[in-house]
């Protein structure tokens, strides 16, 4: 059921509107008959019929909502209901067709005779303009349930998928400062004075993850920056090792995508890529339009390490792409694709996604 407030406030401006455009319809109707027929001999006999129809219609129509509303509740069944619709509908014609026919009288009571014979028959035509209303009133009301239905579905299922992404938000952060703080504690070994920077890198990076933290989606250039500083820290510890060239095609920079999406397919790149590739090790990160799709590479020189296809080895060789398709799953289920493949000398990884909401340069 529908909040009571919004239902009545609603009901009550239906009903104040519809009724009086209907006396008004009606008079119009019998407009050019004004005069032909005995009991419609003058403007003011019509009018005084017209609107005691329309006022007793809304009285009628009043009476019906106020029992309609008491079977708004699970036990509804047209089973039921239906027989009381049409006795409610045919009483409120019979209702609206006697104050009609009174209000006649009155106007002009020199003809006298109040057409009983024929109030039956004209209750029974009065009577569908209230199954008709009936209709409308049912119709809408089941809309209405069944659009709060949707709402409390699709908000239960944004709920889930934010508990869902916050689980997998806090999967990544550890498993990018385990791999930063690695990288950190063989620089203290092995150049303590580049350590310092390198923390004051993580610490730069750090502080961006506490200000995006309640952000599950950013702008393609935002998630770059971050990848750069990531680089910048591994770039302190490999040095000449490393090589990296990004091209990221300006038409896509403000393409939304998943938060921290690409770090973990980085981090496997220069993990994976130190073990089997020639120094220095090459990483490639493009990001391009391919029509009405956003294509995100990262590669580097080497081979899958143990073979095999990665994708089906995320639990062997680690959560990262088990993250990365996760997050897929949430944001674009069913539009991406992911691949993973070996060409070449180069290892890559391919991320394929919808950019329609790409701003384009």
């Amino acid at each position: 059921m529908l909040p009571r407030s919004i239902t009545t406030k609603t009901f009550w401006a239906v009903q104040l509107t519809a009724w009086p455009t209907y006396c008004l319809i009606s008079l119009l109707g019998v407009w050019p008959y004004i005069g032909l027929e005995p009991h419609l001999d003058s403007v003011k006999t019509a009018f005084l019929s017209k609107a005691a129809f329309a006022a007793a219609g809304f009285l009628s129509s009043s009476g019906m909502w106020f029992v309609y509303r008491a079977k708004n509740g699970r036990d509804f069944s047209w089973v039921r209901t239906g027989p009381a619709v049409i006795a409610l509908s045919y009483v409120a014609g019979l209702s609206a067709t006697v104050s009609s026919n009174l209000a006649r009288h009155f106007a002009n009571a020199r003809h006298g005779e109040l057409g009983w014979s024929s109030l039956f028959g004209g209750a029974i035509n009065a009577s569908a303009i209230f199954l008709a209303w009936s209709g409308c009133y049912f119709a809408v009301r089941h809309y209405q349930a069944f659009e709060r239905e949707r709402r409390d579905a699709l908000r239960a299922n944004a709920l889930a998928n934010r508990a869902q992404l916050e689980v997998l938000r806090s999967q990544v952060n550890p498993h990018f400062l385990f791999n930063a703080l690695n990288s950190i504690h063989a620089l203290v070994r092995e150049n303590p004075d580049r350590s310092q920077v390198a923390v004051e890198e993580l610490a730069e990076f750090l502080r961006y993850s506490l200000t995006r933290s309640n952000v599950f989606d950013v702008p393609l250039v935002e998630e770059v920056e971050v990848l750069k500083r990531y680089l910048a820290l591994e770039k302190i510890r490999f040095e000449e090792k490393l090589s990296v060239r990004m091209a990221i095609d300006p038409q896509v920079e403000q393409v939304r995508v998943p938060g921290f999406l690409l770090h973990p397919l980085l981090e496997n790149s220069i993990k994976y890529g130190m073990q089997t590739s020639s120094i220095p090790l090459q990483i490639r990160v493009t990001a391009e339009r391919d029509e009405h799709l956003l294509r995100l590479s990262i590669a580097n020189t080497g081979r899958w390490v143990n073979g095999g296809d990665l994708l089906r080895r995320a639990d062997s060789m680690g959560m990262g792409l088990k993250i990365v398709r996760q997050r897929l799953d949430h944001a674009f289920p069913g539009q991406y694709r992911f691949e993973c493949r070996e060409r070449d000398g180069w290892v890559e990884n391919v991320i394929t996604i919808p950019s329609l909401n790409a701003q384009v340069a």
